[in-house]
C-alpha cells in the first residue's frame, strides 16, 4: 500500500544542491566580470594597435596584462566544488527534504512504495 510522506518540520536540513551552487556561482560570477574586463583591456589594445596609437600601445598592453593576472589570480583561488552528491542523493535531510518542500509548497502529496517516491495526478 501507498504511505503519504510526512511533512512535518524536523531538524534543519543541510543546504541544498540548489543553495550549494548559488553559493559557488557567487565567485564564478566575479571571475566572469574579471574576464570580461580582460577582454575589454585586450579589445583596446588590438584597436590601438590596428590604429597604429603607438603611445597608447605600451599602456594599454601594461592594462590588458594587469588585466589578465587579475583573472588567473582569481581562478587560481577558486576552490573545487565540495559537496557529497551520492550523501546527499541518500540521506533524509538531502534530496527527499528538498522533494518533500517542493512537493509541500506546490500542495502535492508525495507516496514511498518500495523505496519509489512518486505522485498521483
Amino acid at each position: 500500500m501507498d504511505t503519504p510522506f510526512d511533512t512535518a518540520a524536523g531538524p534543519e536540513p543541510a543546504p541544498s544542491l540548489g543553495e550549494r551552487l548559488d553559493e559557488y556561482s557567487k565567485p564564478i560570477a566575479a571571475w566572469m566580470d574579471l574576464c570580461k574586463k580582460q577582454t575589454a583591456a585586450v579589445h583596446k589594445l588590438q584597436a590601438a594597435v590596428a590604429g597604429g596609437a603607438l603611445r597608447d600601445v605600451e599602456r594599454l598592453r601594461q592594462a590588458a596584462l594587469a588585466a589578465t593576472t587579475a583573472a588567473a589570480e582569481h581562478a587560481g583561488g577558486l576552490p573545487p566544488l565540495e559537496f557529497d552528491a551520492a550523501r546527499w542523493l541518500s540521506d533524509e535531510d538531502g534530496f527527499l527534504a528538498e522533494i518533500r518542500a517542493a512537493a509541500e509548497e506546490a500542495g502535492v502529496r508525495l507516496y514511498e512504495r518500495d523505496g519509489v517516491v512518486f505522485c498521483y495526478p
